[in-house]
């Protein structure tokens, strides 16, 4: 068996990838190139994808985690109860628990872990709430209380789907999902994008699934990891947070 050689090379100008193969859904996603300012992207920019790589790539990123494991709670956060709010560590999970006074609830952040509101920042959540209805959630990067990019669940006695919201300067764009609001431990994303923001939350099984894209009222500047959780009647309400999984550009 003899070779044939290759005298040239591939060429293809900076920035421009036509390297691409199909995922399981036919949408064609990136394998390698050249980004615009000279860094080298191996893997597609798609959080549904599992990059399964032999050396430890990209450890310049951080990669702030929070599983609840520990027997106090973790020190990167910051915790704030109103009312008959409280919160309590146990079974790998950090339940957050309104109490049974109207209008109380927790919200907690990484205050010191700063989260840049430009393309390619990313936050994971992984949480459950029981039960449904009568209750106020939000979770995601927050700059300030008109600087926001969040999921949001505001219901009654009737659970209500999850809604994405993106707001700057006090002026917001909000768009509806089809993720429902039930009892179901979901994954949710949050990934900022040169097109936007996308929001992705798990189905049943697992799987993250695009839920919104938001071009509008995107907040510039540095933000924080939150969520924040109160009830909407005097009756409790418990959210159980499971993972928060933070990927900013530093």
């Amino acid at each position: 068996m003899s070779l044939t050689p290759q005298p040239d090379p591939f060429l293809w100008v900076n920035n421009v990838n036509t390297t691409l193969q199909e995922d399981m859904r036919g949408v064609p996603q990136n394998i390698a190139y050249y980004d615009a300012d000279d860094g080298f992207q191996l893997g597609p920019n798609d959080p549904r994808i599992t990059a399964l790589l032999q050396v430890p790539l990209n450890l310049f990123r951080p990669h702030v985690v929070s599983d609840f494991h520990e027997t106090t709670l973790d020190p990167k956060w910051t915790v704030v109860t109103t009312g008959s709010g409280s919160t309590l560590l146990g079974n790998g999970v950090l339940t957050f628990r309104t109490g049974t006074t109207n209008g109380s609830g927790v919200e907690a952040t990484m205050p010191n872990v700063p989260m840049p509101l430009v393309p390619g920042t990313r936050i994971y959540f992984y949480l459950t709430t029981l039960p449904n209805g009568n209750l106020d959630l939000k979770f995601g990067i927050k700059k300030d209380a008109n600087n926001v990019i969040k999921f949001s669940r505001v219901e009654d006695n009737t659970a209500a789907n999850y809604r994405a919201k993106c707001m700057a300067g006090g002026v917001e764009t909000n768009a509806s999902t089809t993720a429902p609001g039930d009892s179901v431990r979901r994954f949710f994303c949050i990934s900022m994008t040169s097109a936007g923001v996308n929001f992705y939350v798990g189905n049943d099984g697992g799987q993250l699934m695009l839920q919104a894209n938001i071009q509008t009222n995107v907040p510039s500047g540095v933000g924080k990891a939150y969520i924040k959780f109160f009830n909407r009647y005097a009756v409790n309400r418990d959210l159980e947070l499971d993972v928060v999984y933070a990927l900013p550009i530093r």
